[in-house]
């Protein structure tokens, strides 16, 4: 197969696509083989910002393990022990339950428009025991040891905080910090 970077008599545009390619290429059979301890580190690693996040990237998924992960401790005590039987609520008893996962699955899942919908029945039925938005996440992580995870997305939702991305400071894609300039939160 003839690969045009390889021909001796080509020679790319200076700063090119192909030059970049050319300066990082790496055989196909040393290709995501990281065990070799003679070979420096960083030269398997791309100059270009967006092709080195995409190896990073990468480099996460083969090392993925279940231990190494955003899991808690309990999410992954839940992965490996599963509820054995089904989830049943009577619709007597658990009315509120009921109400409130409704509410949250019928598209009332932001906490600020599901929170705001709870307080507004309560100033009509006051007698009833709805949940909070962060009770009802409790509820349901107990009920269906199912845990939610949880990455912050940069201003305005370019990228998300994870990954090689967990400590950048600004956004890459348009520039804007991460943190809130008043509160220094994400």
């Amino acid at each position: 197969v003839y690969n045009r970077l390889q021909d001796p008599q080509i020679q790319p545009k200076r700063g090119s696509l192909d030059d970049l390619a050319l300066q990082n290429q790496r055989s196909s059979e040393d290709f995501g083989n990281d065990d070799d301890d003679n070979k420096d580190p960083a030269a398997a690693y791309s100059q270009v910002e967006d092709v080195w996040i995409v190896q990073q990237f990468i480099k996460a998924l083969k090392n993925a393990d279940i231990n190494n992960g955003d899991l808690f401790p309990d999410a992954v005590n839940n992965l490996f022990n599963p509820p054995k039987y089904p989830l049943e609520l009577d619709n007597e008893v658990d009315v509120d339950l009921i109400e409130c996962l409704q509410l949250f699955f019928h598209g009332h899942n932001s906490a600020k428009h599901y929170n705001q919908t709870i307080h507004d029945l309560k100033m009509h039925h006051p007698e009833d025991d709805l949940l909070s938005f962060d009770q009802l996440k409790h509820t349901i992580w107990q009920l269906t040891g199912i845990t939610p995870i949880i990455n912050d997305m940069f201003p305005n939702s370019c990228l998300a905080y994870t990954g090689p991305l967990r400590e950048w400071n600004s956004c890459h894609c348009c520039g804007q910090d991460c943190l809130d300039p008043v509160t220094g939160k994400a």
